[in-house]
């Protein structure tokens, strides 16, 4: 018996009627069989906040407890193919980078070695290549460098250019080929690799072609049952993409520095009907918007411990350094000071201490505004619901002095 572990089982559909079809997030005991065959060659799986990391990180690090403990199984890595790498995933669930894998074949080979399985700095390089196995060609875009392979035996290479696909090292085996091009394939593949092994003996095309009783019926409520399962998939990754927005825009909770002020200068630009994207950052204020017939200086800080008078005081040096800059050159402007803080972040909403009265009458006495951001989060919740507009939120911050209060909005 066969287990193949992949990204997304309904991806292997085709292969269910012979394996046990697990997802990475959810498998079963390598020891329950004789193979188990790890698919990193899925694309939907090579996706990451940033270059050099994976959203299912921690999958592949399960894998590799099992992968350590395994008594009695041979295990099949299925490397990947040249697809593309996403990265710097955006607030609208889609991803503003992308790369091919052979142009980053360290970095992936990287974060395999790291999370999965240490290859003994194996090398491996870049060209498209067939292996003939039973007489099926087996494509590949990668191939192992034979100077690297000491502690290795080598089970299989391509036709005409001899490039290593599949190695072994005790009951690990690593191969560069596609083996899921069709079930014919990891047939082929498995019963070349493991000759004493019986393998499940593939359906003839013409057979599955013929209908027998209550084929023709069975086959059409099949389909219809995987047509309603694609569209639930669908539904589900919208939501997923709106949840993970969501998630997005919770980070006001509990993160600092860059990360912060991305955030809720996003969430600003939306409250304020602002583009910050042309606003020069020459480390002084975080953020300086004009609407209307008001000017807003902002400081957002993330800190763990409770608000202090230094904290107010740092916005109020902003507030009059641009007061004595358009002073110079004659310039009245209306200019309201606000800070964004997300203080005692390490703590529960409902445990944090509420804002200090000193730091209230402080930010009163410099016409300031002191902005929680589960303040500014519950803001925006209500902006979003359309329960306020741009006019609501342009009032509120401009005429409230102190602190923000959620009686406020």
């Amino acid at each position: 018996m066969q287990q193949i572990i992949t990204y997304n089982a309904n991806d292997l559909l085709n292969f269910k009627k012979r394996y046990k079809i697990s997802e990475l997030k959810e498998f079963e005991s390598f020891d329950n069989y004789d193979t188990n065959i790890i698919d990193l060659s899925n694309e939907k799986m090579w996706k990451g906040n940033k270059l050099g990391n994976l959203n299912n990180i921690s999958d592949l690090k399960t894998l590799s407890v099992e992968l350590s403990n395994v008594k009695k199984s041979d295990v099949v890595i299925v490397l990947p193919q040249n697809c593309t790498y996403s990265y710097e995933k955006s607030f609208n669930g889609t991803y503003r980078e992308s790369i091919k894998m052979k142009d980053i074949i360290p970095t992936w080979l990287k974060i395999i070695e790291k999370n999965l399985f240490e290859f003994n700095c194996v090398k491996i390089s870049y060209s498209k290549n067939t292996t003939i196995i039973n007489n099926l060609g087996f494509k590949s875009d990668f191939n192992f460098d034979k100077t690297d392979l000491v502690d290795f035996s080598i089970l299989t290479d391509s036709n005409g250019s001899n490039k290593i696909t599949t190695i072994k090292l005790n009951n690990i085996i690593l191969t560069t080929l596609n083996i899921f091009e069709s079930p014919q394939h990891i047939s082929n593949f498995l019963s070349y690799i493991f000759p004493d092994e019986k393998q499940n003996m593939i359906i003839p095309d013409w057979v599955s072609e013929l209908n027998f009783y209550n084929d023709e019926q069975l086959k059409k409520i099949k389909l219809e049952k995987i047509n309603e399962i694609e569209k639930i998939n669908d539904e589900i990754s919208k939501l997923d993409i709106e949840l993970e927005q969501n998630n997005e825009y919770k980070k006001v909770l509990y993160e600092t520095g860059d990360e912060l002020v991305k955030v809720v200068m996003k969430m600003l630009d939306d409250l304020l009907d602002n583009d910050s994207s042309e606003f020069v950052d020459e480390k002084k204020e975080d953020f300086l918007i004009k609407k209307d017939n008001i000017t807003f200086i902002g400081e957002i800080k993330g800190i763990s411990q409770a608000i202090s008078n230094k904290n107010v005081s740092q916005l109020d040096v902003h507030v009059q350094n641009y007061f004595d800059k358009i002073n110079k050159m004659n310039i009245t402007e209306n200019i309201k000071g606000l800070l964004i803080i997300n203080h005692q972040r390490n703590k529960k909403i409902s445990e944090r201490n509420e804002v200090h009265q000193n730091q209230i009458d402080l930010a009163k006495r410099n016409n300031a505004l002191i902005i929680e951001t589960n303040i500014l989060l519950k803001l925006y919740e209500k902006y979003l619901k359309k329960e306020i507009n741009t006019e609501d939120v342009i009032k509120l911050l401009s005429e409230k002095n102190g602190v923000l209060t959620e009686k406020d909005i």
